[in-house]
């Protein structure tokens, strides 16, 4: 089960790319032309053209980037409680069917973190008796790192995660659009009155970051009460 908004930022990409092994991925939305877009993400293309009055004569056959990073970060704003996902998982979590099994609920962190890894594999044993040879843990590891090193979605998250906090400062240049709204969803979040800038181009790293938040004029500071919903 999704416990943070980490999580929830990774099913954001998983979803899309692993359902029915599709592989779309968020920047499919502005790298890719509408005539494509309308048969793979038709309801999310015309969600996207209604809700910023985008002119066909003005966007021709492709949709900006500026605007599906911004249409991304309208979700990230909003309280995780009052979002689609959080609310399915709620509802799953709480089916009565699962009240009358013998269910462990396993944190999806776990497969983030080693160190969360064998924390949560240990409570699971003990919870199903499985009797787990815990004296191998070592080659545990070394198919857990395998793993983690083979999903580029989850290191990109912990990667998104660890600048936010200022654990890392590392370059920014690959990130997707979903990825690049949620930093602007939590620089928005924690500062209020930041507006994060619409252009194509991103953030270099983390330090940009900072500098853009320390030395955003006051002048420009905006009232957030009005935003509108994707």
């Amino acid at each position: 089960m999704p416990t943070t908004k980490k999580h929830y930022l990774y099913l954001k990409k998983a979803q899309w790319f692993k359902a029915g092994d599709r592989k779309i991925s968020p920047d499919d939305l502005w790298s890719k032309p509408l005539g494509d877009l309308r048969t793979i993400l038709k309801d999310q293309v015309e969600n996207i053209i209604k809700l910023y009055n985008i002119k066909e004569s003005v966007y021709y056959s492709w949709l900006p980037k500026f605007i599906i990073r911004d249409w991304y970060k309208l979700e990230f704003l909003e309280p995780l409680e009052q979002t689609y996902n959080f609310q399915w998982f709620e509802s799953l979590k709480n089916q009565d069917f699962f009240k009358h099994q013998n269910t462990y609920i396993l944190d999806l962190e776990t497969f983030f973190n080693w160190d969360t890894f064998i924390l949560e594999i240990k409570k699971l044993d003990s919870h199903f008796q499985l009797e787990i040879d815990f004296d191998r843990s070592k080659e545990m590891k070394q198919i857990f790192d395998q793993g983690y090193a083979l999903d580029k979605m989850r290191q990109d998250c912990n990667r998104v995660i660890d600048i936010l906090d200022y654990k890392s400062d590392q370059p920014l240049h690959d990130l997707d659009v979903s990825l690049q709204a949620f930093i602007y969803a939590e620089i928005e979040k924690t500062n209020p009155g930041i507006v994060a800038p619409l252009t194509n181009r991103f953030f270099r790293d983390g330090q940009e970051i900072e500098q853009f938040v320390e030395h955003f004029p006051n002048w420009y500071r905006q009232n957030h009460k009005n935003k509108p919903k994707s």
